[in-house]
């Protein structure tokens, strides 16, 4: 552990360290990948742990590093051990919420470059160009809610957005194509775990919403065809079905924001 010894000196070893321990997922035991997987959850404990002499200056560095080597991971040369490398993402992100909101927030930069990894091989499997077996499929949808749990709604689709060309006026009549409605379930698993703001689902969720329930009525509807205009209603109800859920743990700012929100509310439930 790294408090039982030099704090700086121990996390200058971790870099060292690393690349050997995870030789042990290349091999094809599963106890040896459940070893090792351990093991990095103990390094990365020690890592975050400010319990002791609080935060060295080294700390973030090394942080960043046992990240990247995490990612590195998700080579197809390490799919055998996918079920427990994903176990150490999740754990990446459950420790950041363990430590608090504020916490788990501004370490959003740091696990963003895994966010970016899971969801790329979501996305692979969307897209039906990767496989795998069911048990790894539910570990990488459990390691994106927590994901979205530490990082907050707004990073989460700043990093993983539904539309993938947003500078498009929804994605040219479809704002979430069928291959993204994945990160709507992601959402919808995970959201009524969350207390945040409602001013996050406006901005996030209802503006999208709106835009989308637009284009329906504007004259660029009558070039539409019916399974586009099928598609960009159904994404309006998918879209306000995160409402639920959302409030679940009532939003911080009920009071201040729910005004604004209840004419898009009522026009859609009339």
């Amino acid at each position: 552990s790294l408090d039982r010894v030099d704090r700086a000196a121990g996390e200058a070893m971790v870099p060292k360290v690393l690349p050997s321990l995870i030789n042990g997922f290349e091999t094809p035991f599963v106890q040896i990948h459940t070893a090792v997987g351990a093991a990095m959850k103990r390094v990365l404990q020690s890592l975050t742990d400010t319990s002791t002499s609080g935060q060295s200056p080294t700390a973030a560095k090394t942080y960043s590093k046992f990240i990247a080597v995490l990612c590195s991971l998700f080579q197809l040369r390490y799919q055998q051990s996918w079920f427990h490398i994903l176990d150490v993402a999740r754990y990446v992100f459950q420790r950041n919420i363990s430590m608090g909101a504020a916490t788990a927030a501004a370490a959003g930069p740091s696990v963003q470059p895994l966010l970016l990894k899971l969801g790329e091989l979501f996305q692979g499997l969307e897209e039906r160009t990767l496989a795998v077996a069911p048990d790894v499929e539910v570990a990488l949808r459990d390691a994106l809610g927590f994901g979205l749990q530490s990082v907050g709604l707004t990073f989460f689709l700043a990093t993983l957005p539904l539309a993938q060309d947003p500078s498009l006026p929804s994605g040219g009549g479809v704002a979430i194509p069928p291959n993204r409605e994945w990160i709507i379930s992601i959402l919808d698993n995970n959201l009524r775990h969350m207390r945040c703001q409602l001013s996050e689902f406006q901005s996030n969720v209802q503006a999208l919403s709106v835009d989308l329930a637009g284009l329906l009525t504007s004259p660029s509807a009558s070039f539409m065809s019916k399974a586009v205009k099928k598609g960009v209603a159904r994404n309006v109800v998918q879209l306000w079905s995160l409402f639920p859920g959302f409030c679940l743990k009532l939003p911080l700012d009920v009071l201040a924001n729910f005004p604004s929100l209840a004419p898009d509310l009522l026009a859609l439930l009339a």
